[in-house]
């Protein structure tokens, strides 16, 4: 698949429909060597990628459920499952941050881009190598009790 191949068909996949196999040792390491290739204003290097696999997917599923309970303890039964289930779908979840360091040269704002810019390449780079993947969010990323 040449570049633009890959950018201009590269689609998020739900995430209930992204199934095993997930890519390999091999496979993600080309992929985060993309990631890798960021901008980077400063070299500052702001991401963070966290494989989260196997019976870990399980344990942060618990703790978002957790956490949910603790910001919302009347959160309606099907949003709590939906919290629940939704990192047990995929055979991968990466959970992607940004590590903001001080630099009068690079505000948070340039660090942020380039975390996002990472994630984008990542994505793309598992989207080049037959992958689906999706970014999600929600209240539970920016809850400290998940971070």
């Amino acid at each position: 698949m040449n570049a633009l191949d890959a950018l201009l068909s590269r689609r998020s996949i739900p995430a209930q429909c992204l199934i095993a196999p997930g890519p390999d040792a091999a496979q993600l390491a080309l992929a985060f060597d993309a990631a890798l290739r960021a901008p980077d204003h400063g070299h500052m290097q702001p991401w963070r990628f966290k494989l989260i696999r196997g019976a870990a997917r399980e344990r942060f599923a618990g703790l978002l459920v957790s956490a949910a309970l603790t910001r919302d303890p009347a959160m309606p039964p099907r949003q709590l499952e939906k919290l629940r289930t939704r990192p047990l779908h995929a055979p991968l979840v990466i959970a992607v941050s940004a590590r903001f360091r001080d630099n009068p040269k690079v505000p948070e704002s340039e660090q942020l881009l380039s975390a996002g810019a990472g994630l984008m390449n990542l994505l793309n780079a598992l989207h080049a190598q037959g992958f689906g993947a999706i970014a999600l969010t929600g209240p539970s990323v920016y809850d400290p009790a998940v971070a």
